[in-house]
């Protein structure tokens, strides 16, 4: 995490990540098909963990695991 954590992509542009991990199962519906479209869609209560975990991340760098 420390390589991507305030790195410098370009002259100006740094990239700074924090993220959150959730454990358990996930679900992924497949919506679509009609015009030749489809989409992926995750769902379940381990991307919440993850989204709320990575909220608690305080800056770049930072990784939390949810309980």
């Amino acid at each position: 995490m420390k390589k991507v954590d305030n790195a410098e992509l370009i002259d100006g542009a740094a990239l700074s990540v924090k993220m959150g991990f959730g454990i358990g199962k996930v679900n992924i519906l497949h919506l679509g098909g009609v015009f030749k479209r489809c989409e992926y869609l995750p769902v379940g209560d381990t991307l919440i963990q993850a989204f709320e975990s990575e909220a608690h991340a305080g800056g770049g760098g930072e990784v939390i695991v949810s309980k």
